[in-house]
């Protein structure tokens, strides 16, 4: 007997809105899913095929491995569990779930990391360093933004009708579309940005040494040393600091190098990151500063601006996550203005954005986008530049150690 023929696909405007994003069902049976088996390398993901009612009645099983994705009579291709009306309520049932687990650990992470902290601040002659540093990001990380978050998504869960919850799988599928593929210019910068770190800590004496050498120290930049104004964002204050630099920059790096092209992503962190410097030299003349968030700032705003132009280009699920995550650095920077670089981070947001404004095209046909001969060219040249300066950056660190200056 000849095989089916493979199903019509019909046509979409973005890789992630195609109806056989997910693939197409394993065999003819109507109703199936793919479950979970095994451990570590032993896990794989196999078929099972089943009745409707039985689907059902897998999907609600809270005791379970969750189901994420299924095929039904209705399509002839997989589909996430989001998408199927009739599991809306299973899907519902197990979201609840997943917030009220994820609400328990964070509640753990917010008593254990702000307790060692609470203890090193009661010793004699303490002064905040890398350990209280690392704390306190972990209680951000795992403790205050988990919790936000699952809190927020049971006090709207009643809320989510069967639409609402076929609409939210675009966002899904968005963020398992920029898993697919590599960024390879973010992730040179991140190793750029490791490299530096490594030498910065390994050869220098100490932070201040480091920063002496290549940072942003703002009376030199008066005196002529304009280059601090890239060098210094390419340092960090710590490994903590270079940490949480490096997992926002591999983020929201592959976010836009994946929806507009390396030369912009090029040219958003140049932008960025020499007009954070500029406005930390005007609001902050006398206060020395290093680190590349100005810089990874301006691609949040970039993204917002994208969503803003309301060009169907990010999920309007996806970009409720970018707001939430501007509101929230902008508040922690008023909250902790004594720590953060207020004028650097603002900088690089508002240049971020502004330059999304400019460089967005008015309509967009493809991704990643096509931002003109101009900007590319701007984009080309600047992240050439960035690298020019890390390079810069190792060698003023290696000669200032190897010669000091008396």
């Amino acid at each position: 007997m000849d095989a089916d023929p493979p199903p019509e696909v019909p046509r979409a405007r973005f890789p992630w809105q195609r109806a056989d994003f997910h693939g197409v069902k394993p065999w003819s049976e109507e109703y199936g899913y793919y479950e979970i088996v095994g451990r570590g390398r032993k896990r794989r993901t196999l078929p099972q095929a089943c009745g409707r009612e039985e689907l059902i009645e897998r999907c609600s099983d809270l005791k379970a491995a969750p189901v994420n994705y299924v095929w039904t009579a209705e399509s002839p291709f997989i589909q996430n569990i989001r998408e199927v009306p009739f599991l809306h309520e299973a899907f519902r049932a197990r979201r609840s779930q997943t917030a009220k687990a994820g609400i328990k650990r964070s509640l753990f992470h917010l008593l254990v990391w702000p307790f060692l902290f609470w203890r090193n601040t009661t010793e004699e002659d303490f002064s905040p360093g890398e350990l209280e540093m690392a704390l306190f990001c972990l209680t951000l990380i795992f403790g205050v933004i988990p919790f936000i978050r699952n809190l927020g998504v049971l006090l709207t869960a009643r809320s989510w009708t069967p639409a609402k919850t076929v609409a939210s799988a675009e966002a899904t599928r968005f963020q398992e579309w920029l898993s697919h593929d590599r960024a390879p210019k973010t992730f040179t910068l991140c190793v750029a940005l490791l490299v530096i770190g490594f030498v910065q800590w390994s050869l220098t004496s100490s932070l201040g040494a480091s920063i002496f050498d290549a940072g942003l120290v703002k009376q030199a930049v008066r005196e002529g040393e304009y280059w601090r104004l890239l060098t210094g964002i390419l340092l960090h204050g710590g490994p903590t600091h270079l940490l949480v630099n490096g997992i926002a920059l591999l983020a929201l790096g592959k976010m836009v190098e994946r929806l507009a092209g390396p030369h912009v992503l090029g040219l958003t962190l140049f932008v960025a990151g020499l007009t954070g410097s500029l406005c930390s030299q005007v609001f902050l003349p006398e206060i020395p500063s290093v680190g590349f968030s100005g810089a990874i700032l301006g691609l949040l705003g970039f993204l917002v601006a994208l969503g803003k132009r309301k060009l169907g280009v990010i999920p309007r699920g996806f970009n409720r996550l970018l707001r939430f995550d501007t509101i929230f650095i902008t508040a922690l920077g008023l909250v902790l203005a004594d720590v953060i670089d207020n004028g650097a981070h603002i900088g690089g947001l508002l240049s971020g954005w502004l330059l999304g404004l400019l460089v967005i095209p008015g309509k967009v046909e493809s991704i990643p986008l096509r931002p003109g001969k101009v900007p590319a060219a701007l984009g080309w040249v600047s992240y050439r530049i960035l690298l020019v300066f890390a390079g810069l950056t190792l060698w003023k660190i290696w000669l200032n150690e190897l010669i000091p200056i008396s």
